[in-house]
């Protein structure tokens, strides 16, 4: 009768045992999963980042026209 309890608490011990371990394994997927999510955040914003300076080139190239009245580049009010 006692090797029955033994059984069940050394079974215990085990399930436990298991069950810590699954807690780690998942805990290192979700921070391996976080850790992807926010690389791929930080390339979103380095891919926003490069396109928003290349509109802002192209926005300034179209607005930007010499001016040979006055020899210089004329952006509305701004002189170059």
């Amino acid at each position: 009768m006692v090797n029955v309890n033994n059984d069940r608490k050394f079974g215990n011990l085990e399930n436990y045992d298991n069950q810590l371990t699954n807690t780690a394994l998942n805990k290192n997927k979700l921070k391996e999963h976080y850790e992807n999510i926010t690389q791929a955040l930080n390339n979103i914003r380095k891919y926003e980042y490069e396109a928003k300076a290349t509109q802002y080139c192209e926005i300034f190239d179209d607005a930007r026209n010499y001016d040979k009245s006055t020899k210089d580049y004329n952006l509305g009010s701004v002189h170059l």
